[in-house]
């Protein structure tokens, strides 16, 4: 029984011995990076080069015509926009009242939208609102039966919804 032991434990040194000294020999390679497709990755370390210094311009004028006489450019004045405000372009109204509305009125500046069709309760109206400098709009409310209801000032750029309750 000995002797098959012994047998055994040298296959086994044996059968190890050329697996272990070359993994001794190499050293394990990382798999490589996965890559995602549709992402842009940085470039690896030692693909990276440093920029090289831009190059300069010739001085004095240039021109892509040969026969073009050189004169010293002027200076441009650049005027830069001035930011637009927002543009309030709707308005929905929503009736959350038990009460039908007859009509419904949106004074601006210069200009006064109106709807006039009946908006039943729980029903929504959306005015188009003209093209206007400011946002700043009053609405007023009429009801059947002749109540007038001021609903108030509003930034129609910034408010969409107007929401008609008691």
């Amino acid at each position: 029984m000995n002797a098959l032991r012994a047998l055994g434990l040298a296959w086994i040194v044996l059968g190890a011995a050329p697996t272990g000294a070359t993994a001794q020999t190499t050293a394990p390679s990382p798999p490589p990076p996965i890559r995602l497709p549709g992402i842009v990755y940085p470039a690896p370390a030692e693909a990276r080069t440093e920029p090289s210094a831009p190059a300069l311009k010739p001085q004095g004028p240039t021109s892509r015509i040969h026969g073009a006489p050189s004169t010293p450019a002027s200076p441009r004045s650049v005027v830069a926009d001035p930011p637009q405000p927002p543009r309030a372009g709707s308005l929905a109204i929503v009736n959350g009242r038990d009460i039908p509305v007859a009509a419904v009125t949106v004074a601006m500046e210069s200009e006064t939208v109106r709807h006039v069709e009946p908006l039943a309760p729980n029903a929504q109206a959306v005015l188009k609102l003209p093209q206007m400098k400011g946002c700043v709009a009053t609405i007023e409310a009429l009801y059947e039966g002749g109540e007038v209801s001021a609903i108030g000032t509003f930034d129609v750029c910034k408010v969409k919804l107007v929401r008609l309750i008691e």
